[in-house]
């Protein structure tokens, strides 16, 4: 019998893959590695890169800081991921290096907290005591390590109902652990604003412009309210760019919209201080895109408006954002809320929805299924 506090999450040794790499842009995966690090020992294992032939020489691993808790660790690939049998190979390879690498640190009886469906699938193998797949998204089992990763960890995590059917099949237990959200995300020091923000009141859009956006939605926001700023942050995708897309962002045809690069994940909060109301005008033909949305909970943490395509994991949630898929609904929205604004009542009503998602309350429901489950 185990005691209750032997698994909490505190000085732990935690190990967390990610399909995207450490830099400016965080998602779940890079909150997660931040969050845990104020508690725990955190390793955030970086994807691969392009795989080169000098790669055969063998798996070479380099790791820096980011602070005194969370370390950034990079390897190769030794063979090319261009079958399954290459893939589990390699991956027999890659684990034993890195088992025996954090062996040699002190980092052993570790957990194993894979956000990447297509690496490091076996976690006994990498050395791991524990383990949690951590689905933030709808792969559709097209990776060569999301079926083993839900076969063999502890747990499957899932930031939404809708993404549990597809777990269902497999023995392994199934939580839901929602998009989580900083307790230092709901106010801004006057100090932090940044001095290039020199405009406020504008409508907001903050995340990748891609295909996942509705342009010709957004085209015909700008196109209504030519008297209203719009700012969106975010890095282009040029080769995802359909010909509403190029008038915004490439010809520049509206001069209500501001369009800035990707900020590093912590500085954004400034921005949706200042702003009036946030959108998230995503292409809903798309399935993935219609489950949920990272940003909303930044947007909500500040009590913010968000005029948005329909989310299945928010249905339930309408009295807090403006969801519909018309796109007449969505102009008469934001022309009634310009017109006439909102109550302070809804605004904090938004602000503590957001509350129930801090990381603090995220991580006692992974502290409670492990406890159920010991």
């Amino acid at each position: 019998m185990y005691r209750l506090e032997e698994f909490l999450l505190i000085n732990k040794n935690i190990a967390i893959t990610s399909n995207e790499a450490w830099g400016d842009i965080w998602y779940s995966k890079h909150n997660y590695a931040y969050e845990l690090s104020r508690r725990n020992k955190v390793v955030f294992i970086n994807p691969q890169g392009k795989w080169k032939i000098s790669y055969l020489l063998g798996c070479k691993i380099t790791t820096f800081k980011y602070n005194e808790n969370l370390m950034v660790l990079n390897y190769n690939n030794v063979l090319p991921i261009r079958s399954k049998l290459l893939y589990q190979i390699n991956n027999y390879l890659v684990s034993s290096k890195l088992r025996k690498y954090f062996r040699q640190h002190n980092f052993s009886d570790f957990i194993l907290w894979a956000f990447d469906p297509n690496r490091l699938s076996n976690p006994k193998l990498l050395g791991a005591t524990r383990s949690f797949f951590h689905s933030v998204d709808l792969y559709s089992f097209k990776l060569y390590g999301e079926f083993e990763l839900a076969q063999k960890s502890d747990a499957i995590f899932s930031i939404a109902n809708e993404l549990i059917k597809y777990y269902k099949e497999f023995k392994t237990p199934i939580v839901l652990i929602p998009h989580g959200i900083s307790s230092d995300e709901f106010s801004v020091e006057k100090q932090a604003i940044p001095e290039d923000l020199t405009f406020e009141n504008y409508g907001l859009y903050v995340g990748n412009i891609d295909k996942r956006v509705d342009f010709k939605l957004v085209e015909e926001i700008l196109k209504e309210f030519p008297e209203t700023t719009f700012l969106f942050i975010g890095n282009l995708n040029p080769r995802e760019m359909d010909d509403a897309a190029t008038r915004i962002f490439i010809e520049k045809r509206y001069p209500n919209l501001y369009h800035k690069n990707a900020i590093h994940f912590k500085k954004l909060k400034a921005y949706v201080s200042k702003a009036k109301f946030c959108l998230a005008p995503m292409e809903h033909t798309m399935y993935h895109n219609t489950i949920s949305h990272h940003k909303l909970l930044q947007y909500l943490a500040f009590g913010k408006p968000i005029f948005a395509s329909k989310f299945l994991e928010y249905q339930n949630e309408s009295d807090l954002l403006y969801m519909t898929n018309d796109y007449n609904e969505t102009i008469n929205n934001i022309r009634r809320f310009v017109a006439e604004g909102e109550s302070d009542e809804i605004v904090n009503k938004r602000i503590q929805y957001a509350r129930r998602f801090t990381f603090q309350e995220i991580f006692k429901r992974v502290e409670k299924f492990m406890n159920k489950k010991d």
